[in-house]
């Protein structure tokens, strides 16, 4: 079985919901999609029941905050156990990212409505959050003025102070310090210095 995950947000087999939450799967060339209703709550629905788990496992990679996963009738597919999660101010989280993908922020502000749309993934560092995952979430948080947002605990490795500091060398301390760069300059810039760094 092969589980393929969508990036883009311009694909007919899906629905631009499911596209702009980056919630789109191909398994074995079928579609299925993924689409988040709560802070810890999304619906799955596809062709074959059987492969749901496979998806979700998949899913929350990138979303571990959605613990409940629910069928198009409304049943209980999968459950794990509720993540913690906490209110951090906007002001006390230091990226690990130095550019937004203006793409994805265009998708992104097609459901962040409130501060509680937003939940990332942080670490505690000195007297600090670094955010590991969810930059672009952030930086559209900023964008509609929110004070605070939530997070979910994290671990912070060298690989990620290697990435704060590189950072702040860029005068990057908040959120809204990250470049907002278009798609293809953020695949060349972020991917690229990305790929340098784990490569050399």
């Amino acid at each position: 079985m092969k589980i393929q995950r969508i990036d883009t947000y311009d694909d007919p087999r899906f629905t631009k919901e499911a596209l702009y939450q980056h919630g789109c799967y191909l398994v074995d060339d079928e579609p299925y999609e993924i689409v988040i209703v709560s802070k810890n709550e999304a619906l799955i629905c596809g062709k074959d029941r059987s492969v749901y788990c496979d998806v979700i496992d998949y899913f929350r990679i990138h979303a571990p905050h959605i613990t409940c996963f629910y069928d198009d009738h409304n049943a209980i597919v999968k459950e794990y156990a509720a993540q913690k999660l906490f209110r951090i101010s906007l002001s006390m989280i230091q990226p690990s990212q130095f550019y937004v993908d203006q793409d994805k922020l265009d998708a992104v502000s097609h459901f962040i409505q409130r501060e509680e749309d937003v939940i990332i993934q942080a670490g505690k560092y000195k007297d600090r959050w670094i955010s590991t995952d969810g930059h672009t979430r952030l930086y559209e948080a900023h964008r509609k003025g929110f004070t605070y947002v939530y997070g979910m605990e994290d671990e912070i490795n060298a690989d990620t102070i290697y990435f704060v500091e590189e950072a702040q060398k860029r005068g990057i301390f908040v959120p809204q310090d990250m470049i907002v760069l278009d798609h293809q300059q953020y695949i060349d810039q972020w991917f690229g210095f990305c790929e340098e760094y784990f490569h050399q």
